[in-house]
């Protein structure tokens, strides 16, 4: 059997979303892996393991990418659908998938990533409505350094594919202050140990042509932190890409996402700078 497809979720106690995800792909899949950031608390290996998952432990970390490289490698598909347990696919996509496969020269794919407002229950219209992320991967051209809110990459032909839907509705409010303190601050100091590890962490598929580019941004990250993010995330990448995208405007929370995405980077420049002159 050619194109066989293996979910990879990270899950930690996700049990009120992790079974709208599996219904959503258990019959687009063949394999579903699960790894379990840490001890499970709740029902979450309980209700995929009812789906035929594979299910594997990892030591605590407080975020996905870590675990990543593992999930992989605990594959036997041709290809990786990364989902995450309050993702799932939509309809379009269920239907669209194994056609994708047979599309011999494409090796990656990019659907549409919507954020979702909580209050409303509806996703917000604007920039933030036009996002794209990475699903589908053929598995023998795919690479990734395991650091947070890093991608998996292809070294082959990448594909975006606005026109089909992933989901993602948490079952919180993400945009407040509350959330920045509680989650975001505490992913980017994560996020601060990593760069500052860069070489240490998990990689999946090392090739030195496409990883060593990503460690010489990381470096030069270390090296130049504040000048780094505000370069890359505010003048150069998340700033070009929104005003693009239609930011003046939009709805008022649009500019609330931008000004929390701002905040968090310059805290992560802030920690970088700190664990590099105060080593860990």
């Amino acid at each position: 059997m050619t194109n066989t497809i293996s979910a990879c979720i990270v899950a930690h106690n996700e049990e009120k979303v992790i079974e709208r995800c599996l219904k959503s792909i258990r019959d687009v899949v063949q394999e579903i892996i699960l790894v379990h950031d840490g001890e499970c608390n709740d029902r979450t290996v309980e209700i995929a393991r009812r789906y035929g998952a594979k299910v594997f432990f990892q030591p605590f970390n407080g975020e996905a990418e870590k675990h990543r490289p593992f999930s992989y490698e605990q594959t036997t598909g041709d290809w990786i659908l990364q989902i995450d347990a309050d993702e799932y696919l939509s309809k379009k996509a269920q239907r669209l998938i194994p056609t994708l496969l047979k599309e011999k020269d494409i090796d990656a794919y990019a659907f549409r990533w919507p954020v979702y407002n909580f209050k409303t229950k509806k996703y917000i219209k604007g920039p933030f409505d036009k996002q794209l992320k990475t699903v589908l991967l053929r598995k023998s051209k795919m690479y990734f350094v395991a650091i947070s809110h890093e991608a998996p990459l292809t070294s082959g032909k990448f594909v975006k594919r606005p026109d089909i839907l992933l989901h993602h509705k948490p079952l919180y409010n993400n945009f407040s202050f509350t959330k920045i303190r509680n989650k975001w601050i505490k992913w980017e100091d994560l996020h601060a140990r990593e760069i500052i590890n860069y070489k240490q962490v998990e990689v999946y598929h090392y090739d030195p042509r496409y990883i060593e580019p990503i460690y010489t941004y990381y470096a030069n990250f270390i090296k130049h932190p504040y000048y780094t993010a505000i370069k890359r995330y505010i003048i150069f990448d998340t700033g070009k890409k929104v005003l693009r995208k239609g930011l003046i405007g939009s709805p008022l929370i649009n500019y609330k996402i931008l000004f929390y995405s701002y905040l968090s980077v310059l805290y992560l420049a802030k920690k970088i700078t700190y664990y590099r002159d105060y080593p860990l």
